[in-house]
């Protein structure tokens, strides 16, 4: 039914799945803000929102995991952008 609870059916999705060219290479969600991965604050900002939430990420999906993240590659694999 519209308007009551619009997050319990909604899944997000953090999309971390480029190669960071503008980066240098570094995985964006990977590096520390003030002691944190930019991803948990991204996350974090999620997380009220939604009812799930995926990582899409295509390199360092093992880190994402044992951060505590569901985590998903793009299929096909590889690294083929927008």
């Amino acid at each position: 039914m519209p308007g009551q609870h619009p997050h319990e059916d909604v899944t997000g999705v953090v999309l971390a799945g480029g190669l960071a060219r503008r980066m240098g290479g570094v995985d964006k969600g990977l590096v520390s803000v003030r002691g944190r991965e930019l991803v948990r604050y991204v996350v974090e900002a999620l997380q009220p929102q939604v009812r799930d939430l995926i990582v899409n990420a295509n390199r360092n999906q093992e880190i994402y995991a044992r951060l505590g993240f569901r985590v998903v590659a793009d299929a096909p694999p590889g690294f083929h952008g927008p």
